[in-house]
């Protein structure tokens, strides 16, 4: 039967069909778009982020440099098409009327530029060069969340067309507001709610809870948890959750970064290889500015492959619909990686 899930530390409610999946077309991978290893170039005249483009970039904010050509690794540059820029005052007053309101939207949106090559994905790069684009990301969340005026920080990563990426040169891209989204906000109030009833991180509880069940469990590595939430929001969405208590994105050390370079590439590889899907989107989910401490908030990353697209009954009800039971997808892809991992033992998924 169908099942109406609710998920308390985001607050959303997912109904989840299996007979949905039956559809022609409801449970399968979108159109590569050419962003694959297979297809695409290493190079690309006309991408800004290619080698020897530099005249197509706004400018170069930062640079992880390497000793052989191109001379860099990451590159950080600045969004030629900001959802929000800066020059707006740091602290802005809202204005208008009782039905409408508006006021300016000030902050940086820029783009992390993972690889030289225009071919590579997190899931195919080297161990090393993951972790130098994480610890390239968590060096920006820093200077933006240090930045007076930002009052949160959203990073995120977009794979393929479907998945809203204009360029498929691999990237990340990372946004400093002067406002906390609604969305965070919520998240906020439900863990502090939660805390104060409970006396404990929801978070926390929940990696308690996954890890004694085992039913939703995708991996656990020395330093993160992998599962397929309970009210998964599409099928094989996958949360990566740090063992360790932690706020903020942050406070996560080279250590956790080396480990969680490895479960992404793991887990993207394995959406790759079994599913056929090279399209995702993945968002880090980390504490705005606050007041005060947080220890009622516990940072982690949402991966959530393109298999499915919302459609008018989302858009009119604010539920999605999941034609994928997620204990059956943790199975899935839980199988899937020990096998990996018993086949290459250098090489945990």
């Amino acid at each position: 039967m169908s099942e109406i899930r609710h998920d308390r530390i985001t607050g959303t409610w997912i109904i989840i069909a299996p007979k949905r999946g039956r559809r022609p077309g409801g449970h399968a991978p979108a159109d590569n778009n050419g962003v694959t290893g297979a297809v695409a170039p290493p190079f690309v005249r006309d991408c800004p982020f290619c080698p020897g483009n530099e005249h197509l970039l706004p400018s170069i904010l930062d640079e992880v440099p390497r000793s052989s050509p191109p001379g860099w690794q990451v590159r950080v540059v600045p969004n030629r098409y900001p959802a929000v820029e800066m020059g707006a005052p740091e602290t802005a007053k809202a204005t208008g009327t009782r039905l409408y309101e508006t006021f300016p939207g000030a902050g940086r949106h820029e783009v992390i530029v993972e690889h030289p090559r225009h071919d590579l994905d997190l899931a195919t790069m080297r161990d090393e060069e993951g972790q130098a684009v994480l610890e390239t990301c968590r060096a920006r969340y820093r200077t933006l969340m240090s930045e007076a005026g930002t009052d949160s920080v959203i990073l995120f990563r977009n794979r393929g067309r479907n998945a809203g990426a204009s360029i498929g040169h691999p990237h990340s891209q990372i946004v400093a507001l002067n406002v906390v989204p609604p969305f965070v906000r919520e998240r906020v109030e439900r863990s502090r709610h939660y805390h104060a009833q409970e006396g404990r991180c929801p978070v926390c509880d929940l990696i308690a809870r996954e890890s004694a069940e085992q039913v939703r469990l995708v991996w656990r590595s020395d330093h993160f948890l992998a599962l397929v939430p309970f009210a998964a929001t599409s099928p094989f969405e996958v949360w990566v959750i740090p063992l360790a208590h932690a706020p903020g994105f942050g406070a996560a050390s080279d250590a956790h970064l080396r480990d969680l370079a490895m479960v992404l590439r793991d887990i993207l590889g394995l959406y790759r290889r079994t599913l056929g899907v090279y399209e995702y989107n993945f968002v880090v989910h980390s504490a705005p500015r606050l007041p005060t401490p947080a220890p009622y908030l516990h940072w982690y990353v949402q991966i959530m492959p393109r298999l499915t697209t919302p459609a008018g009954f989302e858009f009119g009800s604010g539920m999605r619909i999941n034609p994928s039971l997620p204990e059956e997808d943790a199975a899935f892809l839980a199988h899937a990686l020990r096998t990996r991992a018993a086949e290459n033992p250098r090489r945990r998924g």
